[in-house]
């Protein structure tokens, strides 16, 4: 009896290994590859609206489609911040520095009512990507393993390096 029971953990192991974990190295491997074309055209969009100084509705929605298409469901925010200096109360000679920040609500506004979206020289702009899909892995190991990996979060940004005509 203890032979037959040792025979079955052993093929169950076996169909294990040989099938579910190399299904499973494959699937990560998948979404890694969708990962980095994330990165890839996050960070091709960010450096053509910091060379231009402004984002477009054409331009905007081209990199929505991209994004989409490789992965799914994904939130898209963006920040334009603006230095602006006022006096400082303490101090009669001395400034202050201040962020202003537009949120991504009133950006796509100012897009759809104008066409686009201007930004000045030595602003600072920041786009966030949040990944909102079932990954494969994911729910693998979170029905088998209770183990969940954190959704994919991307975030870049940088100083606008020309403005806007």
């Amino acid at each position: 009896m203890d032979n037959v029971i040792s025979k079955m953990v052993a093929i169950l192991l076996a169909v294990f290994l040989i099938c579910i974990i190399p299904s499973l190295y494959t699937q990560i491997l998948i979404e890694r590859i969708i990962e980095n074309e994330i990165h890839t055209e996050t960070k091709t969009f960010l450096e053509q609206v910091r060379a231009k100084g402004y984002i477009t509705k054409e331009h905007f929605e081209h990199f929505l489609k991209k994004i989409v298409s490789a992965n799914g469901v994904t939130d898209v925010e963006l920040i334009h911040r603006k230095s602006v200096f006022i006096p400082d109360d303490l101090s009669l000679v001395g400034y202050k520095e201040i962020y202003l920040g537009v949120e991504g609500e009133q950006i796509m506004a100012t897009i759809e009512r104008e066409g686009r979206y201007c930004m000045e020289k030595e602003d600072e702009f920041i786009i966030t990507v949040m990944d909102k899909s079932k990954k494969g892995s994911n729910i693998f190991l979170t029905k088998i393993f209770s183990i969940t990996n954190p959704p994919t979060f991307i975030r870049y940004g940088g100083i606008i390096k020309n403005e806007s005509e």
